[in-house]
């Protein structure tokens, strides 16, 4: 993973932001692009960008926007970017996931996986990461 200026295809696929709408993130295959809000509703050019080796699938902000948990195709990981565009954690899931859905306390985050299981992953709040529950 590396550093990002340009989308590749020049779209955006996806875009995300917290329940506050003071993150926004877009995405297009492998590159997220993180926005500040300059005023209610506006935000300015991408601050920060975040390069994956593999297609980003879904993106999802905690309703604060702490964290951003990212699923990509062909990984058994989720990976958690807590309040920046550097990956902070990734945990392991075993299967690979297919979506992502935060729990209504935000603390835990559950991963519809392939092989048909839901793994439930809950915040440690001793050292603030996430590990399967």
């Amino acid at each position: 993973m590396g550093g990002a200026t340009d989308f590749v295809n020049g779209s955006v696929l996806y875009v995300n932001t917290d329940d506050s709408e003071t993150r926004l993130t877009t995405c297009d295959l492998k590159t997220l692009q993180f926005h500040t809000n300059i005023s209610a509703g506006v935000y300015g050019t991408a601050t920060n960008f975040t390069q994956f080796n593999n297609t980003v699938q879904q993106m999802r902000y905690r309703s604060d926007g702490t964290w951003l948990a990212v699923r990509t195709d062909n990984a058994t990981l989720i990976y958690f970017m807590k309040n920046s565009s550097a990956i902070d954690h990734t945990v392991d899931v075993v299967s690979t996931p297919k979506s992502l859905a935060w729990v209504y306390d935000d603390d835990m985050l559950a991963v519809g996986l392939a092989n048909g299981s839901i793994a439930v992953l809950q915040r440690i709040a001793s050292n603030n990461t996430f590990h399967v529950h």
